[in-house]
């Protein structure tokens, strides 16, 4: 864990790369904050395992980490769904249970609660990984329950024509069964349950709550439907 001090350098550290609008190397940010190199040395490591910082050429410069959470910061508000919530579907469910949002052509883990998944998926839920919307349960599930203007402008971009197509002829069934079940390609040997959560007062759904379990252990549709059915109860409150 980081003391109170390792941040405060880290920061300055951040502050520094914001205001010198150009990537810097290490010496530059030692001699500019009077940090021991060592130190300096240490810190970045730090700032770039967790996504604040990319180095190129010897040189610092801000990572997909920050943009990220801007991205996060202006597409998020209030959760749609409380962190009570979700922790009270895990438990009832037994599951790992994440919320995930549309933030863009991309789809955001925002919360996770539960069980702990693989490290993958706790990585890409706790660090707010961007995922491709159709590649996920989550993704498909919020765009087939999007009014079909807003769909189409979502998936402009950011789908070739044939995973457009492929997903149209879908898109009536997923909205039809009110959630999606699939063997997730986000992680190996997991399956997704995407329960999308109901509109909000502008009528776009844009989040959904995503239960995560291991391939072939779901109980069969009977369970899975029960689920859903939990899940909805839990969103209805």
């Amino acid at each position: 864990m980081m003391s109170q001090r390792a941040i405060a350098r880290a920061d300055r550290i951040l502050d520094l790369l914001a205001r010198s609008k150009m990537p810097l190397t290490l010496d530059q940010i030692s001699s500019a904050l009077e940090l021991p190199r060592s130190t300096a040395f240490d810190l970045l490591g730090d700032l770039l395992s967790t996504g604040f910082l990319q180095i190129s050429a010897h040189r610092y410069s801000f990572g997909s980490r920050v943009s990220m959470l801007q991205t996060l910061a202006e597409s998020t508000t209030v959760p749609a769904v409380s962190h009570p919530t979700l922790l009270a579907i895990a438990r009832e469910s037994a599951w790992a249970v994440a919320l995930a949002e549309i933030a863009g052509p991309v789809l955001l883990y925002v919360d996770q609660v539960g069980v702990r998944g693989p490290g993958r998926l706790s990585r890409i839920a706790d660090l707010h990984l961007p995922r491709p919307v159709l590649q996920t349960a989550a993704g498909r599930v919020i765009l087939a329950n999007m009014p079909a203007e807003v769909r189409r402008r979502m998936l402009h971009g950011a789908a070739s024509a044939e995973q457009q197509k492929e997903f149209r002829a879908k898109a009536s069934t997923i909205r039809r069964n009110g959630y999606l079940f699939h063997e997730t390609g986000l992680i190996p040997g997991l399956s997704a349950l995407a329960v999308p959560v109901p509109a909000a007062l502008d009528g776009v759904v844009n989040s959904a709550v995503v239960l995560f379990m291991p391939r072939g252990s779901t109980g069969g549709r009977q369970r899975v439907r029960e689920v859903v059915a939990l899940v909805q109860d839990h969103l209805r409150q």
